[in-house]
């Protein structure tokens, strides 16, 4: 796609000196402001139960009873409980200038500024919440912590030591609600006494509201949510005639903050403190030329950079650890001390997930056209295009809108996570 879209025929100024002096311009201009609104109701989310085998699923014995002392039949319980109910609101408001200069008989110019209040999602119920990873603590005591939990501002109940509340209903830091996206083009006739070859040009900024998707992330996190998840050692004392955790909360629970330990591993879902709208920036140059009368060969450039592009990812990834470079007393790297080798010792290898705005994309693409208008009873269009789209996130194909998928390998190294994107089409 193109920016300043070339049209047929190419650029040919007739404005007559008597009429007009220059430079002459018009100028444009917008504003609006609007309101969201999003309710989301739900009686509840599924629990499941997961069985590695057929015989696994038919015998349904803990860990005592099938004889292995450590892994039940039943090698996975998931269950959550909590308050689910959500009543997001988000103001947002633009303002647009656009003047167009003719420069020369020969230059346009285009030029636009245009200003956007992209207001993040906020819960009238004061249930907002998500975690901040940056004021986790790595060392937890014994008895747990709960440093890195943030409320939203209008969270009513008394907080807990180590709990913050935000400036917003967001509980986020609200980055990127103030967005200048600036936006300038060209058309310029190279010779000034004859249309055989015009240039195009342009560049412009533009962003993209967030999805509800991404703030409704944290809706089963604490403090108004618990998601209980065991798996493997951890679920030893389940059977398939009992498989959840006993007791079950009650809603008089919440809201509930479970700190976290050596001995937890709980499940933390939260949208990241600086996540912000995306951004695009879109260019591009192209060549027209009218080698014969009625015939017009067009040959363009056209790019596009993505940036703070949504994503879902693994903040708690095991680290590499070695004899020279210890990570929480592990020197070596194996799958039993995974949970051990995790930056918030606590909280699950795989289940401190985070939509964030950290994604990164490029597209490239070269166009090539040739026209001939209607003469004689015969019209042609023919075009070719060579393009490519690159991403951070190639192998996330629903990651933010089913909030369960991680795109696969290393999630802190952007170099691996960097490929052709799912969408290109070569």
């Amino acid at each position: 796609m193109k920016l300043f879209k070339s049209h047929w025929p190419p650029f040919r100024p007739r404005i007559s000196p008597v009429r007009f002096r220059w430079p002459c311009h018009r100028l444009l201009t917008e504003q609006r402001a609007s309101q969201f609104q999003d309710n989301l109701y739900f009686a509840g989310f599924d629990s499941n139960v997961r069985f590695l085998s057929w015989a696994d699923f038919l015998l349904g014995l803990d860990g005592t009873g099938n004889g292995t002392g450590t892994f039940s039949n039943v090698f996975e319980s998931d269950d959550q409980f909590g308050f689910f109910n959500r009543q997001y609101r988000a103001r947002e408001g633009s303002a647009f200038a656009q003047d167009d200069y003719r420069l020369s008989r020969t230059l346009t110019l285009n030029v636009g500024l245009r200003y956007e209040r992209i207001g993040q999602l906020g819960d009238r119920l004061g249930h907002g919440s998500s975690f901040d990873f940056s004021k986790a603590n790595r060392n937890p005591p014994p008895g747990g912590s709960l440093d890195g939990f943030v409320v939203a501002s209008n969270y009513s109940g008394s907080l807990p030591p180590g709990v913050t509340r935000a400036k917003n209903t967001f509980a986020t830091y609200g980055s990127g609600q103030n967005a200048i996206a600036p936006r300038i083009g060209f058309a310029w006739q190279v010779l000034p006494h004859s249309n055989w070859l015009t240039l195009r040009g342009g560049y412009g900024i533009y962003y993209s509201r967030p999805t509800g998707q991404a703030f409704s992330i944290s809706i089963p996190s604490a403090p108004f949510a618990l998601a209980r998840i065991n798996t493997g050692v951890t679920n030893a004392d389940a059977t398939f005639q009992t498989p959840f955790q006993q007791p079950f909360p009650t809603p008089d629970s919440f809201p509930l903050f479970v700190p976290y330990s050596q001995s937890t591993q709980l499940s933390i879902a939260s949208i990241a403190q600086d996540f912000q709208p995306a951004m695009v920036q879109q260019f591009s140059f192209n060549v027209q030329q009218e080698f014969h009368l009625d015939w017009l060969l067009e040959i363009g450039y056209v790019g596009s950079k993505g940036t703070h592009l949504q994503r879902l990812r693994s903040f708690n990834q095991a680290l590499d650890a070695s004899p020279s470079d210890p990570v929480n007393g592990m020197t070596s790297n194996t799958l039993a001390n995974i949970p051990l080798r995790v930056p918030v010792p606590g909280v699950r290898p795989d289940s401190l997930r985070v939509a964030e705005s950290a994604g990164n994309s490029w597209y490239n693409g070269l166009e090539v056209s040739l026209t001939k208008r209607l003469s004689h009873g015969l019209q042609l269009l023919a075009s070719y295009t060579f393009s490519k789209i690159e991403d951070t996130d190639g192998s996330e194909t629903n990651g933010i809108s089913a909030v369960n998928t991680l795109p696969l390998g290393n999630q802190n190294a952007p170099s691996q996570r960097w490929g052709r994107a799912s969408i290109d089409r070569p």
